[in-house]
């Protein structure tokens, strides 16, 4: 299945709204990360910050080839 116009723009802006919320929550951790969950926060954030961009980089071509059956929304990202 090809992505592309509308679809892809819809994705795109999908994505740059989860990194905006990515940044946002990091911005929001405390200066001093002390404790084992603020660790384990700021780990998976900095995860999905990288997914987000790796896909922001995969979805930035004019179109783009998504697998039959992938039914991926860049609302899910995680």
């Amino acid at each position: 299945m090809w992505l592309f116009g509308s679809e892809l723009r819809a994705e795109r802006k999908a994505l740059k709204r989860r990194k905006v919320e990515v940044e946002r929550a990091l911005s929001l951790l405390p200066f001093n990360i002390e404790t084992v969950g603020q660790r384990r926060r700021e780990k998976e954030l900095l995860h999905s910050l990288a997914q987000v961009d790796k896909l922001m980089l995969m979805f930035g071509h004019s179109t783009v080839y998504m697998p039959q059956g992938t039914a991926f929304q860049g609302t899910n990202v995680k």
